[in-house]
């Protein structure tokens, strides 16, 4: 009987402390409900929607509340200049609002972040864990002394906090992901609220996500545009596609594919239109952005 009632106090502590994590999370993010209530992973992009700690929190409500078995495996540092995204979150590993239930070992990329690891995670869970302490504490001096409570402290503290999860391969890395998304941060200024027309060949997320740009998708928009010959280039570049890359942060994502591992992408002088058009030519392993006047 005393096992017994050890074992229901034991479970009730784990319920009661379950409970009180849903609660604290939701009190977190109350201004964004939409993105707990949800069983799809959430958008991260180089717009930054969240804080690494909000992420971790997230995270953490998809184990309690779906039973998902996502984990956080890496934390990669993005080397690039995002200021308006310190200690955020600007990608991820898996495609952008994939159903938790295809989500395990998740990879965060985050701007310009150098604190450590571990206190990320208190600093996430700090009320988590100053209560559970203090129930703790409380159980030890008028309760229980015995070993078994110590026993619990340990066991509950790391299940309850996600710890056994995140604590899996943590870790700060640079990325190569600044070498797939630099070229739309420096056209920022250029394509800020601009409409670009296109036919599939565009990595959406991260033109429109970083770039700030208005995308309409149109497949047959080509039949008619053509490339001057004396067009004046404003900026080209050469990236790579890493289309052989797993990670989805890292290729480059577009509706058709682009068999070329390294594509060449040309912006021409932008005039007073508000308005781009692309073009990919195949021959030439080239995406052209051009002033649309139509």
């Amino acid at each position: 009987m005393d096992i017994l009632k050890k074992s229901a106090l034991y479970i009730s502590i784990a319920v009661i402390y379950a409970i009180f994590s849903t609660i604290f999370i939701e009190s977190k993010l109350q201004n964004n409900l939409d993105v707990l209530s949800s069983e799809n992973l959430p958008t991260y992009n180089g717009n930054c929607p969240f804080f690494i700690d909000e992420s971790l929190l997230i995270s953490r409500y998809s184990q309690i509340k779906f039973k998902s078995t996502i984990y956080l495996d890496l934390i990669k540092e993005f080397d690039g200049n995002l200021p308006e995204c310190k200690g955020k979150v600007v990608g991820a590993n898996y495609d952008q609002n994939i159903q938790l239930n295809k989500v395990t070992d998740l990879t965060l990329i985050v701007e310009d972040n150098n604190v450590s690891k571990t206190f990320l995670i208190f600093k996430a869970f700090s009320p988590l864990i100053i209560f559970f302490v203090l129930i703790n504490l409380i159980l030890y001096f008028f309760i229980r002394k015995d070993l078994l409570i110590i026993f619990l402290i340990l066991f509950v503290f790391l299940i309850s906090t996600g710890i056994d999860n995140f604590y899996k391969g943590i870790d700060f890395s640079n990325s190569n992901y600044l070498s797939s998304v630099q070229p739309y941060r420096e056209l920022q200024s250029i394509f800020d609220n601009k409409t670009i027309y296109h036919n599939g060949f565009v990595d959406e997320e991260k033109l429109s996500g970083i770039s700030n740009a208005i995308l309409i998708y149109n497949p047959d928009l080509v039949a008619d545009i053509e490339i001057n010959s004396d067009m004046k280039i404003f900026i080209e570049y050469q990236i790579e596609t890493l289309i052989n890359q797993p990670n989805y942060e890292q290729r480059y994502n577009s509706r058709n594919n682009i068999n070329t591992e390294s594509l060449r992408i040309v912006v021409e002088k932008p005039t007073s239109s508000d308005e781009f058009v692309t073009i990919f030519n195949p021959n030439e392993d080239t995406l052209y952005f051009l002033n649309y006047n139509d």
